[in-house]
């Protein structure tokens, strides 16, 4: 019975997978937090401006059930792509953490949304400010120690607070032994900005919830086949 229902969630995973697939629209407006202006240095990447303004935006999706009309918070990922700004952008695709990042990085955000209980609002702009910071720091700083002062990504900041509340956060990131509570995949667009998506982890029990929910459903509908 276990396997069967592994299967059936399994097969659950690879639908949801496939749908995602499909080209979203993404609506996009400023998180309320605000922006602060950094600037950026190292040798991690050529940004495709600098100084910036990091921060947060708020986001929803339609095309896929999962998001549709739920409002989220999210994060650039990229610096050599534009964030086109607020209202709705085409072309969207849901892709797995595992295929986007490395194993590094992958499990740096895994942290930092850890330590930060998830994609949350911001408490202000430095708050948001900080966090982008963090975020471009786990992607950007390779096998170096995290910190925005040294290595291949560092920045300043107009307002040291935000630099602070990152670096803060970086250090949580270093600390951290527990496992991820949070996967991370990526809103991914060939020309534009991709943004971080953020989930929470389910628990054992809300899986397992899940896949006899799913077998139930198989069940009815190959009652209704037969009758």
């Amino acid at each position: 019975m276990t396997t069967r229902l592994l299967r059936i969630a399994a097969a659950s995973a690879l639908f949801c997978a496939a749908a995602s697939a499909h080209a979203l629209a993404l609506n996009l407006t400023f998180g309320a937090a605000g922006f602060a202006v950094a600037t950026l240095s190292g040798n991690a990447v050529t940004p495709i401006a600098n100084p910036v303004h990091a921060g947060a935006f708020v986001g929803s999706l339609s095309g896929n059930t999962g998001f549709d009309a739920s409002p989220f918070y999210t994060y650039c990922v990229e610096l050599t792509a534009w964030a086109q700004g607020a209202g709705a952008q085409t072309g969207y695709s849901i892709v797995s953490g595992d295929s986007y990042f490395g194993n590094t990085a992958l499990d740096r955000l895994g942290k930092l949304f850890s330590v930060l209980g998830g994609a949350n609002a911001p408490a202000n702009a430095d708050a948001s400010a900080g966090i982008q910071l963090a975020v471009w720091e786990a992607v950007y700083e390779g096998n170096n120690a995290l910190g925005l002062g040294t290595g291949s990504f560092m920045a300043t900041s107009g307002t040291a607070a935000a630099v602070n509340h990152a670096n803060t956060l970086l250090g949580a990131v270093n600390s951290f032994s527990g496992p991820s509570r949070y996967t991370i995949s990526v809103l991914k667009n060939t020309i534009n900005q991709d943004f971080v998506l953020v989930k929470r982890v389910p628990e054992p029990g809300t899986l397992a919830l899940v896949a006899l929910a799913g077998a139930g459903l198989l069940l009815r509908r190959k009652a209704q086949r037969t009758a």
